[in-house]
């Protein structure tokens, strides 16, 4: 039986091809989300870390010494004049939570750190963290200011080296 053309519809072919095109293009867009999503939370991160910079080399100008590391999730009392508690105690935005450290608190690491900011406990793979390197500093995640420590869990900003 011949079926006029009214009552035909889209061969199994074109359906396999139009099913193909949407999935590349979702695909797609899927990666420029993701690497948009990645752009923002590194912003907001550099946001942060310049922030607490400021406020800790403030502190250290002033008291000519940097405050004592007082562990993970937890802000030097002599710090709440020049740095939000609130803005300190919540998730960064690579996960974990901030940690103040001086050279007192490194003797553990190679190298020996006067000041930085870390973020303890980061859930961002190591990938992610080394394009997170080369946006904001040298691309090398040994080196430099932003640097990366126990395979990607511990994540520094160093103020000063």
């Amino acid at each position: 039986m011949k079926l006029n053309s009214a009552n035909r519809g889209f061969t199994l072919i074109e359906l396999m091809i139009v099913v193909l095109i949407i999935s590349t293009l979702t695909m797609l867009g899927w990666t420029a989300v993701q690497r948009i999503n990645l752009r923002s939370r590194t912003s907001a991160y550099q946001n942060d870390c310049r922030v607490f910079a400021t406020a800790f080399t403030q502190y250290a100008q002033e008291a000519g010494i940097f405050p004592a590391d007082g562990g993970p999730h937890f802000v030097p009392p002599v710090m709440a004049p020049y740095l939000s508690k609130t803005r300190w105690m919540r998730v960064t935005p690579f996960g974990g939570y901030y940690d103040w450290n001086n050279i007192d608190s490194w003797d553990a690491y190679p190298a020996r750190l006067r000041a930085s900011i870390a973020v303890a406990g980061s859930t961002m793979t190591l990938s992610q963290l080394q394009q997170v390197d080369r946006w904001i500093d040298d691309g090398n995640i040994a080196t430099g200011n932003f640097r990366v420590m126990a395979a990607g869990a511990t994540v520094l900003y160093v103020i000063e080296p």
